[in-house]
């Protein structure tokens, strides 16, 4: 008993270090950077899946936003499907987005992505929980 009363404060100094150090933030086990960097591949699934974690991340990190962003004039449809329903992820920060995707829902040579676009819009004008 003695000795499990001199080892908790240690225990609980220790934990309480811990606390405060953030690393990256991640999604699907990588960096923020890595699914970033990853919108350059030439494999357009990689980078579909890329757009796809980015918008899980929403605005954990400030990279996020701009590279969803860019991602709905890339030249794959299936990409700039993922980048339309990843934009209203980021909330209120998504209201920046609403010019890129009325480009999308003007002049997409995909009907379906006009169509997305134009949902998505749509969407986006009801009120953000906060």
């Amino acid at each position: 008993m003695y000795r499990f009363i001199l080892v908790l404060p240690v225990l609980i100094v220790a934990g309480l270090a811990g606390c405060g150090r953030s690393g990256p933030t991640l999604a699907g086990g990588k960096s923020v950077s890595f699914w970033v960097e990853s919108l350059h591949s030439d494999d357009a699934r990689v980078r579909q899946k890329a757009v796809d974690k980015l918008g899980n991340v929403g605005n954990d990190d400030p990279q996020a936003f701009p590279a969803v962003l860019g991602a709905l004039k890339d030249d794959d449809s299936a990409v700039r499907q993922a980048a339309i329903r990843a934009l209203p992820k980021f909330g209120a920060r998504a209201q920046e987005g609403i010019a890129a995707l009325q480009e999308v829902q003007s002049s997409d040579t995909n009907p379906g992505l006009r169509a997305e676009a134009a949902a998505s819009l749509q969407a986006m004008q009801r009120p953000v929980k906060p």
